[in-house]
């Protein structure tokens, strides 16, 4: 559809006029729920350990309104079924166990494995407060938006290491300065007189 085709490359310039990494994900939120006709999306960040999930972002609802914002793996959230099979369905239908992890009202969710190359970074969520499924389409361009978040997260760490790297290296610097300059000057007439010398530190 032309209006697909419009947002995608709408996300495609997202990174482009997002400056920070709270304002771009807010607007791959927004496109999800546009592209797939969901009303509420929220994204989960997994912990570098992997040991939990943080609730990262949201878009037509308030943080308050997530179940669980913070959830240990230990927990087995849906989140876990979603890193294992990819793509998590859920309808709400009388006392179904994974009530407790759609907000209040909602009746359908979706549940979507963020992966980069190295493994799992999160997960993004759509809900819906109307019974329905997701077309095969619907599900094609919502997996493609998944995957431009998964590329912004892996930048992020990317950057993050290269930083880590930087500071490692300018620390390096600064201690062999420090060496250098501890490095007594010894003048000795004697040329028969040798001199050793051990500075540690």
């Amino acid at each position: 559809r032309n209006r697909d085709v419009a947002l995608l490359l709408e996300a495609d310039a997202a990174p482009q006029r997002h400056s920070s990494l709270q304002g771009l994900l807010a607007e791959y939120l927004r496109l999800c729920t546009e592209l797939s006709v969901f009303q509420q999306a929220a994204f989960f960040l997994l912990s570098p350990d992997g040991s939990d999930l943080h609730l990262r972002a949201v878009h037509g609802m308030q943080p308050a309104e997530v179940p669980v914002p913070h959830r240990p793996i230990e927990l087995v959230p849906p989140d876990v079924s979603a890193f294992q099979s990819n793509v998590l369905e859920i309808h709400v239908e009388g006392e179904s166990a994974y009530r407790r992890w759609l907000p209040d009202g909602s009746r359908s969710g979706l549940c979507l494995s963020v992966n980069c190359d190295s493994g799992p970074a999160g997960t993004l969520w759509l809900y819906d407060r109307r019974q329905r499924s997701i077309g095969e389409e619907e599900l094609r361009v919502v997996c493609r938006m998944a995957d431009r978040i998964a590329v912004v997260m892996e930048r992020v760490v990317l950057l993050h290491e290269s930083e880590i790297h930087h500071r490692q290296n300018n620390d390096l610097q600064i201690a062999s300065q420090c060496q250098r300059e501890s490095v007594l000057p010894l003048e000795i007439a004697d040329p028969a007189f040798d001199v050793a010398a051990l500075c540690a530190s």
